[in-house]
């Protein structure tokens, strides 16, 4: 009599024929009989220790194992397909189990933890995804949907303030969230219209200062830049916009930048953010001078008042350079740098 493995157990029924009690279903189909409509079928064909077994039943038992019947194969059927029954088997069987298990659990963290891995660099979301199960996208759209009302709710707070109320947040944190604001739209669109990921500045951040490295996939051709440096561009679109003509020029040249339409979605954003705030606080100062108000106007007005000409230069379809470059340049050097011709 064969011998069972691992946490199987062997009984000898009536005629030779052997009923397995396995502690997990293997996946083995039983005989199927004749109907008016289908033909009679063997079972599974096992490979048991040097001979050939068929699965006359298999019953999926409540406590999670399994019950098969077995008996020695009719020869008189071709065994088109044959699986084998020993440790080798078996130990691959449990460790599927164990990754399966393993994927579902990472699987509900990875929805937990979606706001923050939706950060990470586009390689890092998909290693995220190869390991749980859980889509590379949704990790960004998720995160990108957060950073989206963050935004809009730091907008309407500048703009709650440019009129007179009270903030709904603090300057402090309302004007990184103009930013967000724009970068989630567009990591939001990435996600859903083109199916891949895309990191944010903030979850490279960190990623750097964690020390990770992800090495670049393949590309599919030689013209086209890596995933890493894709994700770079991607990340920091909003952000070249702002830069010197040259450098915007460049990113154009090498990875397609359309300094135009980002041109002027900055500035009808900076102008809308910082326009009424500018008006708001100069009213504020006639009727009651403070240092808070003063000091609003010296950051809105000048941010505001360089949208108009810069929309002009878009409207002839030339880069519009803007003073916050000083700002931004430090983000964008590495991009930059990688776009510049050798030697």
């Amino acid at each position: 009599m064969p011998r069972p493995f691992g946490t199987d157990h062997l009984d000898v029924a009536l005629e030779g024929t052997l009923v397995l009690h396995a502690g997990h279903p293997k996946g083995w189909r039983g005989r199927g009989t004749a109907t008016q409509t289908t033909s009679a079928h063997p079972g599974t064909a096992i490979h048991w220790e040097g001979e050939l077994w068929e699965v006359v039943s298999a019953v999926d038992l409540p406590g999670g194992g399994s019950r098969y019947e077995l008996s020695r194969w009719d020869e008189r059927h071709a065994a088109r397909h044959v699986v084998r029954y020993d440790e080798v088997s078996e130990r691959r069987l449990a460790e599927g189990r164990h990754t399966e298990r393993r994927t579902r659990r990472g699987w509900v963290r990875a929805l937990l933890l979606s706001p923050l891995y939706g950060l990470l660099p586009a390689a890092a979301q998909h290693r995220i995804e190869n390991e749980t199960a859980f889509p590379a996208p949704a990790l960004t759209l998720v995160s990108a949907l957060i950073g989206f009302v963050y935004g809009i709710f730091s907008l309407m707070s500048i703009l709650v303030s440019a009129v007179g109320g009270p903030p709904l947040l603090p300057l402090w944190a309302a004007l990184p969230g103009l930013y967000v604001l724009v970068e989630s739209g567009a990591r939001g669109a990435m996600a859903t219209l083109q199916g891949r990921p895309l990191g944010s500045l903030l979850g490279e951040a960190a990623w750097t200062l964690l020390g990770k490295k992800e090495a670049p996939p393949e590309v599919a051709r030689e013209d086209e830049p890596g995933e890493e440096v894709y994700d770079l561009f991607r990340m920091r679109e909003p952000l070249l916009a702002l830069l010197s003509e040259a450098d915007q020029r460049l990113a154009a040249e090498a990875y397609g930048f359309d300094f135009v339409r980002w041109g002027r979605a900055t500035a009808l954003l900076l102008l809308g953010g910082f326009g009424p705030m500018a008006l708001a606080t100069a009213a504020a100062l006639l009727v009651a001078p403070s240092n808070g108000d003063l000091f609003l106007l010296l950051v809105s007005a000048p941010v505001a008042a360089e949208q108009i000409p810069r929309l002009s230069r878009l409207r002839r379809g030339e880069p519009a350079s803007s003073f916050l470059r000083v700002v931004v340049r430090p983000f964008c050097a590495k991009l930059l740098e990688r776009a510049r011709p050798e030697g």
